[in-house]
């Protein structure tokens, strides 16, 4: 089991005051915290909680880890699945490289 930190970049809010050419819709953009856990080869989740705030998100993270390395289990309740990790595998055994050719196929505008 690996367990970390893992941040995106989101919209946070969308004003057409601000849209521009290269930002049609006038979106603004900030920074979200994860807490991504990573078991049974390659299933990755995330915990349902995100934060703007990378102290809050570590702090709960180191909780977690607190709580697994003194003997503890998961509430598998608080976390979502998210994705399979690139070859892993998880991701070759539950049809990862099929979904991936699936994507850019659609990317493409091409139908299987």
């Amino acid at each position: 089991m690996n367990i970390q930190l893992q941040s995106e970049l989101v919209i946070t809010d969308r004003n057409p005051e601000n849209a521009d050419f290269n930002n049609p819709e006038g979106a603004s953009y900030g920074k979200v915290w994860n807490i991504a856990m990573t078991i049974n080869g390659g299933e990755v989740y995330f915990h349902f909680v995100r934060w703007n705030d990378e102290k809050n998100a570590n702090n709960l993270l180191q909780k977690i880890k607190k709580e697994i390395a003194d003997g503890g289990k998961l509430n598998m309740e608080h976390w979502t699945f998210h994705h399979l990790a690139y070859g892993s595998r998880a991701y070759q055994e539950q049809g990862g490289e099929l979904e991936l050719m699936q994507f850019e196929r659609e990317q493409e505008g091409r139908q299987w």
